[in-house]
């Protein structure tokens, strides 16, 4: 039987509560810095897009358990495809890179400054990393 604990139940609240505010206030306050801005083109994966310049950018911070990964790409789509974002780092230096030269990193909606990550853990279809 598949079941959510309570534990996990609890600790996405609290880091959707916390989370997204502090996200958007280390934006604001220059914590992160802008590595990229675009319309997203593809959404590749759950966790992967591509904007129109080409560019890759996996989402920091979440996971999408297998079960939800239909769910969090008709997501994605839904609310992200084709329209503008803004990629921020939220390293010190360069942008990380996973094994395959794709960046990580938080990712905003220009239009209502939806954090993307946010969206999904909102909706039940990530878990918090």
């Amino acid at each position: 039987m598949k079941y959510i604990s309570f534990t996990a139940i609890v600790s996405a609240i609290t880091f959707l509560t916390l989370a997204s505010p502090a996200l958007a206030q280390d934006a604001a306050s220059g914590d992160m810095t802008v590595a990229d801005s675009g319309v997203v083109k593809e959404i590749v994966k759950s966790d992967m897009i591509l904007l129109d310049n080409e560019k890759r950018y996996r989402l920091e911070g979440i996971r999408i358990p297998p079960e939800y990964d239909q769910a969090a790409l008709d997501e994605m789509a839904h609310e992200f495809l084709g329209k503008k974002v803004t990629v921020y780092n939220a390293h010190k230096g360069d942008i990380p890179l996973d094994r395959y030269g794709v960046g990580f990193a938080q990712v905003m909606h220009d239009e209502d400054g939806a954090w993307v990550q946010s969206d999904l853990l909102s909706k039940g279809l990530a878990w918090a990393f």
